[in-house]
């Protein structure tokens, strides 16, 4: 039987969450030391406001060598790309993105456009896999 558990490190990037407000809402920075690869999971919850391109919320994915300073990561280091929230239809959904980069640290920020008076639930995971060592140690 192959084993996936041992191999696999999940690491919560944003606690589920009201989104809602022109706040943004920046995700736990997660530390890809010890591992080869990564993904990462947003889920999004219902939206009772009809969302547009005057009212949505931008998905940026962020990398840093330091974990302190972030610049966006360029695309062509994802497999995928998590959308802009700016359609309902994109709203009860789950994305995954894989990240290629070479960059030691990476995080999701949301930035809603426009005012969410009773914005929707999200929250994100990343698991880390492709272990330099199994198990991995499960904090």
């Amino acid at each position: 039987m192959r084993d996936f558990y041992h191999g696999v490190k999940q690491v919560p990037m944003l606690f589920p969450q009201r989104l809602k407000g022109n706040q943004p809402v920046v995700g736990a920075t997660v530390d890809t030391a010890g591992f080869l690869g990564a993904n990462m999971f947003l889920s999004v919850g219902q939206s009772v406001e009809v969302l547009s391109d005057q009212l949505k919320v931008e998905t940026l994915l962020e990398e840093s060598d330091d974990g302190k300073t972030f610049n966006l990561v360029d695309s062509s280091q994802l497999f995928s790309v998590f959308p802009n929230i700016d359609d309902n239809k994109k709203t009860q959904a789950n994305y995954m993105v894989g990240y290629k980069g070479d960059k030691r640290y990476f995080r999701l920020a949301l930035q809603p456009v426009g005012d969410l008076k009773k914005g929707f639930l999200v929250s994100a995971l990343a698991f880390l896999g492709l272990a330099y060592r199994e198990p991995v140690t499960r904090s």
